[in-house]
């Protein structure tokens, strides 16, 4: 590649058509490329100036010329991705620049007298550059997404500063439910740390003899046993006796000390932007930290494996309780709904959010969409207009996880006690405590309003719940809607 021009490009133009839908009939093209009459039309438009509206995704696509010594030879399709579209998945959200822009890529190389020459790693490389030095100097975050069948592809964009974030599916070409890979590149402060290079790292923690406990990001993925989302640093916690040791290894290998917060917090980094936070501390001959990061007991008694490669980390129950006492961001929602899932832990105070809905908005919407799915769909069943006409002063009370909705319940006022009616919790978050804040919620709220008691009529499966959260047995099993029924009730004190 020595003897090759440097990669140049250029905004598509008119003068490049002919030589792009050359390339677009080129079958290894035609294989992966959405090759439909629309996306073509939108080329056109854009080579035209976008003079007229686009039958393609309204236009939000750029088109760009990769050229060596003047000679076309690939395109790169580009748009930016904003935290304001409604259609985003909470996987593609969660990944989005905190600082900058972000942007999605698409190429290919469409020129035959180029193939084989391994331009594809240096084409990605170079346009993320040229893109950021010429055109956007805020974007910082790249996303690209093979399908699953371009194995290729997937290396190349590995090659090329890509790293797999998660598996997602989407309708392909007129293919349904086509799995792909999002793969997310990071410029400057936004740099990743990778799943090879914290695995290079256990192993070289290993034949130093230096036991290592796998924190923050990764210690959540450890315990996972698979990467949810990209990282930008590695935590881990070490012996005091171990830091040192680690840390000549480490600077023998281009890293060098960035931060220190004191002598028992500081952060390892190399020129490439890959940082690894060192909290230290020290046992006494029990196994008791007696100085440094002081680790609650039993926290460090967790395993996991990242890569294939078995670790130690923070304990489930553990990690959870450190995702709280701060501002929550979105990737605490993701790795505590991943790891009270997993775990089936329960969801700790300020995860959840508790709030009256308004009859008829959207989130009104959302809380019925729940109370079908719970609730009628399993017995053929479906709320009928005129019910929810009848609900329209009653009080709806419903729990958001991370803005998606959780759990929810009716509330009806009757004299100096409220029927709590219509309850349900996401069947994935089941028997991990959310039930149980929705039931000290709606409690909360009856409280507050001077009733002297709450109650319910529970179906026969769920009376051990209630049970359990304070309710008594009234009467005896009734039939309602087919099913057996109890009435619970509590006294608010």
């Amino acid at each position: 590649m020595s003897n090759i021009t440097p990669i140049t490009f250029e905004k598509a133009s008119l003068r490049h058509k002919e030589s792009v839908f050359e390339w677009l009939e080129t079958p290894h093209v035609k294989e992966f490329w959405d090759n439909s009459q629309n996306h073509k039309d939108d080329i056109v438009i854009f080579m035209n100036g976008r003079k007229e509206p686009s039958p393609y995704f309204d236009g939000i696509f750029d088109y760009w010329i990769g050229l060596i010594d003047n000679d076309p030879y690939c395109l790169v399709m580009t748009s930016e991705i904003l935290p304001t579209q409604t259609d985003l998945s909470d996987l593609w959200r969660s990944n989005l620049s905190k600082k900058g822009k972000t942007f999605s890529i698409d190429f290919m190389i469409g020129n035959q007298n180029y193939f084989g020459k391994g331009l594809a790693a240096p084409t990605l490389e170079a346009f993320t550059v040229f893109i950021k030095d010429k055109f956007y100097p805020s974007v910082d975050t790249f996303f690209i997404d093979p399908e699953e069948s371009n194995a290729r592809a997937k290396h190349v964009y590995e090659k090329s500063g890509f790293h797999y974030v998660a598996d997602f599916h989407r309708d392909c070409n007129g293919e349904k439910d086509v799995r792909h890979f999002l793969m997310v590149k990071k410029l400057n402060g936004d740099t990743l740390m990778p799943l090879e290079y914290v695995v290079e790292f256990v192993i070289q923690m290993k034949k130093l003899n230096v036991k290592v406990w796998i924190d923050g990001g990764w210690g959540v993925d450890a315990l996972l046993g698979k990467q949810s989302r990209p990282h930008g640093d590695l935590d881990i916690a070490i012996q005091l006796k171990d830091a040192q040791k680690a840390k000549e290894l480490l600077e023998r290998q281009g890293y060098k000390e960035i931060r220190r917060d004191n002598e028992w917090n500081f952060v390892l980094g190399d020129s490439k932007g890959h940082e690894i936070d060192f909290h230290v501390f020290v046992f006494d001959s029990q196994g008791n930290i007696i100085e440094g990061i002081k680790y609650p007991d039993e926290s460090l008694t967790g395993t996991g494996t990242i890569g294939g490669n078995v670790v130690d980390c923070i304990e489930p129950q553990h990690m959870v309780q450190f995702h709280t006492g701060y501002q929550l961001h979105e990737t605490d929602f993701q790795d505590v709904s991943a790891l009270c899932k997993t775990f089936r832990l329960n969801y700790p105070e300020g995860y959840i959010n508790f709030k009256i809905v308004v009859y008829g908005s959207d989130e009104y919407k959302k809380s019925v969409e729940l109370r079908e799915e719970i609730l009628r769909k399993p017995l053929g069943l479906t709320f009928l207009p005129e019910e929810l006409e009848m609900e329209k002063d009653h009080v709806h009370i419903s729990g958001f996880i991370g803005g998606k909705i959780c759990a929810t319940a009716v509330l009806v006022p009757e004299g100096s006690v409220c029927k709590m009616q219509r309850v349900a919790v996401k069947d994935e978050l089941q028997n991990q405590g959310v039930g149980t804040a929705l039931m000290k919620h709606c409690e909360g709220y009856a409280r507050e309003q001077q009733f002297r008691a709450i109650y319910c009529h529970a179906r026969d499966t769920v009376i051990p719940f209630y049970l359990k959260n304070g309710y008594q047995i009234e009467g005896d099993l009734f039939d309602e809607d087919g099913i057996p029924h109890q009435k619970m009730k509590k006294i608010l004190d």
